[in-house]
């Protein structure tokens, strides 16, 4: 197969979650597989619970697609130990390391979005987008900013990103050895250590590299009006507007 032309099969699908009233995380899940059926295609959709949040999704946990993956008592005590930063990014590297071997990507998903219509024919235009020689990239699904001005030629599928104006992880997709590298420094400066948030550390990775860019849409919409704490509530200025229909 020409390993520059992607396939559901080729991506890894993770979904972030952490306790919190109200609980968006089914209907996060249910507009994945509305929006896109073609998702069930991917190599793996794992979700990332406690105990507590797995009480919260009912029926879903019985679709055979999704992987529920519920932290043990031990790990969930430890974590509970961190300061609101140190576990976020805890979770965050934890969910980079669980990509299966056959999946050339990873995208990481908070729990308080929603995904528009057609969304997996949109991602796998943006990546088909992006160089098959780039091993280290990381594309954005979604972005508060309105990235319109730094888009391609007419019917391109993906914008350039200013890695200095990097904000909100809602949906990231990561290239497997972007996501390795991300997943070691995040580990390393922000539960090691704490140097930084984890959406800090990935902006300074995207400053470093220069590999950042968006889809040319966000795919997603922040839902999450009852903020976590890690940030304030922002939404995409631009998840409704029309896909191109390529050049």
């Amino acid at each position: 197969m020409d390993r520059g032309h992607w396939q559901p099969a080729d991506i890894a699908l993770v979904f972030l979650t952490c306790p919190r009233e109200p609980s968006y995380l089914a209907a996060t899940l249910a507009s994945a597989f509305l929006g896109d059926p073609r998702v069930a295609k991917f190599a793996q959709i794992s979700v990332s619970v406690d105990a507590e949040t797995l009480e919260c999704v009912g029926q879903l946990i019985t679709h055979s697609s999704i992987c529920w993956l519920c932290r043990t008592r031990e790990e969930s005590s430890l974590v509970e130990q961190f300061h609101l930063h140190r576990r976020a990014c805890h979770n965050y590297a934890k969910a980079l390391s669980l990509a299966r071997p056959e999946a050339r990507a990873l995208m990481v998903c908070e729990d308080d979005i929603l995904f528009r219509d057609g969304w997996v024919g949109m991602l796998l235009d943006a990546l088909n987008e992006v160089s098959p020689n780039q091993q280290e990239f990381m594309l954005a699904a979604y972005s508060p900013r309105d990235n319109e001005a730094q888009n391609g030629p007419p019917g391109s599928y993906i914008s350039g990103y200013p890695a200095e104006e990097f904000y909100g992880t809602q949906a990231m997709v990561f290239s497997k050895r972007e996501a390795s590298f991300v997943r070691d420094t995040i580990w390393k400066r922000g539960v090691e250590r704490v140097d930084a948030p984890y959406d800090i550390l990935i902006k300074e990775r995207a400053m470093e590299i220069r590999n950042l860019v968006a889809t040319r849409h966000s795919l997603v919409q922040h839902i999450g009006f009852i903020s976590t704490g890690l940030g304030s509530y922002h939404q995409s200025p631009s998840f409704a507007r029309e896909w191109p229909t390529g050049s």
